[in-house]
């Protein structure tokens, strides 16, 4: 979709999976893509993270992935709406803020989590420890599709998503 070949992450935490799922998909889609990759280490960091925004988009950036708190990925993506560049959003269906401009998102099913865990304590089944949880399990989904991508790339990242579930290996890992 970047038509300057430049595309920018602006993240909360290095830890989180989706910025590497991100950053390998777009090597994976376009290998002369620039990536410039940001972290605010904070959910809540907006002044820092738009600060990063505008910085990307000096050096032409034209597709952003603002995975972090609402506090900045909704400010970056109806920033990214009135700058007439194109955005991912995070956490929730941003297309409501940034309209097609949002070429997709990546969505987080939170309740799903409470209704696992309400399971497993009334199963007697609660361990301790460190769960994750994603596409396979759908608590990741992804929203709606922009008009402005094509149908065989949606259907691509459809398979390549349905791929992912299967084997648990990003593009470049197979």
């Amino acid at each position: 979709m970047t038509e300057t070949n430049r595309v920018g992450i602006i993240a909360a935490y290095e830890w989180q999976p989706e910025v590497e799922g991100f950053y390998e998909g777009v090597l994976y889609q376009n290998s002369d893509a620039h990536i410039d990759i940001q972290f605010v280490n904070d959910w809540d960091e907006k002044d820092l993270a738009m600060q990063y925004y505008r910085a990307m988009l000096s050096n032409n950036t034209d597709v952003i992935y603002p995975a972090g708190g609402d506090a900045f990925s909704v400010s970056i993506v109806e920033n990214a709406m009135s700058d007439g560049i194109y955005s991912i959003g995070f956490v929730n269906d941003q297309q409501a803020l940034g309209g097609q401009s949002v070429l997709t998102s990546t969505i987080q099913h939170i309740d799903k989590l409470y209704v696992y865990a309400i399971k497993e304590l009334q199963q007697g089944d609660v361990k301790g420890g460190i769960y994750n949880f994603g596409f396979k399990e759908d608590v990741i989904t992804m929203g709606p599709y922009s008009e402005h991508l094509k149908e065989y790339f949606k259907d691509q990242l459809d398979h390549v998503i349905e791929d992912y579930i299967e084997n648990g290996l990003l593009p470049h890992e197979e």
